[in-house]
């Protein structure tokens, strides 16, 4: 027995003579010896297969990467008209690729334990690398489990007690969810959980009330031809002032910062709105129902259904760009209220808008699988990836700068 050996130096001693025909040669694929004729066969077919293999695979790799590139220029079309510059380093597999991790409570209140004076990490200790958020998945999980077991205990009991409990936790789930998401990107970890959910209620509640003061002083009988559209400039206004009126004093001014301001308060009018609307199928249900109690209920959770899957598509990622905006608007300044005059913050607005009144306008609502909100959706979270890089962007320069006066 000779060997191993390598292919190229059995092809140079078939060359020279030096093998036999009777030669008997294995390799790692094969469980017994062959002749040197039956072995050159196999070998060929071997590599014949190797060849298509990797041919299929290139073919499939090249298909990926031209969707990939279609992706991407509808990508770069979007950041170009939002005034923002183009994604880079992004990957949506590895932006969630934490969430089906294994992760005991321990690292979860490790992971929200963060943005106090205490508890706040230094400039030199932020990461600038893309997070990788997974908390805000056990959130959903957690809450929406409330809202089943609430839904359950109704079907089974009939206890007039779990309707609030279901419209709370059903309108509450996914926005708060999603605040939790945002508050994992910032990087910074300089805003704290108790900070967030501070936004969340007063945003919330001051949105909505400034929605009904802006909807009262315009003129609204002369906009009627834009039907629910109207909603879009007024709405998308009223969010953004309430985010700057809340936020007007606070100390972290980065990029980051402002999209979790923007998300909290974007997600307290989505809940209480969902709420307020869950609440009013409720009644009518009732109504059809002729004061049938199931019918209502069943009903509310159908609305809420529909919006709960489509929350983290519309106001919270309107929101959170338009007050990212501006937040890089104010670039680490305080906050003035000319600032919203200014044109980088009034295109991501205008876009933002446009994205709301084309969301309530009724032209392609029947298209199936929800395909006209989704596509807007995604629009709206390719701007706030892009804001998201912005502010990753913002911590080179900020730790070269603490680095320098360190050394100083």
């Amino acid at each position: 027995t000779v060997g191993p050996t390598s292919l190229k130096q059995i092809e140079s001693d078939i060359s020279a003579g030096l093998l036999p025909a009777d030669t008997k040669i294995s390799d790692e694929r094969l469980e017994d010896w062959l002749s040197l004729s039956d072995w050159l066969e196999h070998e060929t077919l071997a590599t014949k297969e190797v060849v298509t293999e990797s041919t299929t695979s290139q073919h499939g790799a090249s298909d990926d990467l031209n969707q990939a590139r279609a992706l991407g220029g509808m990508a770069d079309h979007i950041t170009y008209f939002a005034g923002m510059d183009r994604i880079e380093g992004f990957r949506l597999k590895t932006f969630f690729s934490e969430v089906f991790h294994l992760k005991s409570d321990d690292e979860v209140e490790a992971r929200l334990s963060v943005g106090s004076l205490d508890n706040t990490p230094s400039v030199l200790a932020v990461s600038c690398e893309w997070p990788r958020p997974w908390v805000f998945a056990r959130v959903l999980a957690v809450v929406l489990a409330m809202y089943f077991i609430f839904l359950q205990a109704w079907s089974h009991f009939q206890n007039l007690n779990m309707i609030p409990a279901i419209l709370i936790t059903g309108s509450f789930a996914v926005p708060m969810s999603v605040v939790v998401l945002f508050l994992e990107v910032n990087q910074w970890k300089n805003i704290s959980l108790y900070q967030t959910m501070k936004w969340f209620a007063a945003g919330g509640a001051v949105s909505l009330v400034i929605t009904l003061f802006l909807f009262d002083f315009v003129e609204t009988e002369k906009l009627q031809w834009l039907g629910a559209s109207i909603a879009g400039p007024i709405e998308e206004t009223a969010k953004v002032l309430a985010a700057a009126f809340i936020a007007r004093k606070f100390r972290h001014k980065r990029i980051l910062n402002g999209l979790v301001v923007g998300a909290a308060v974007g997600a307290g009018f989505a809940a209480f709105e969902s709420a307020g609307y869950a609440l009013r199928q409720f009644g009518v249900g009732l109504v059809r129902g002729f004061l049938n109690m199931e019918t209502a209920v069943n009903t509310m959770v159908e609305l809420i259904t529909i919006r709960g899957v489509l929350a983290p598509l519309c106001h919270i990622p309107w929101t959170a760009a338009t007050t990212a905006a501006l937040w890089m608007v104010m670039n680490g300044e305080s906050f003035q209220w000319r600032m919203m005059l200014q044109g980088r913050f009034l295109r991501v607005l205008i876009m933002m808008i446009i994205l709301h009144m084309t969301w309530n306008a009724e032209f392609a609502s029947q298209i199936p699988f929800f395909a006209k909100y989704v596509t807007l959706g995604i629009i709206a979270w390719v701007i706030n990836f892009s804001f998201i890089q912005a502010g990753l962007r913002e911590i080179l320069p900020a730790q070269r700068a603490a680095s320098l006066q360190d050394n100083s």
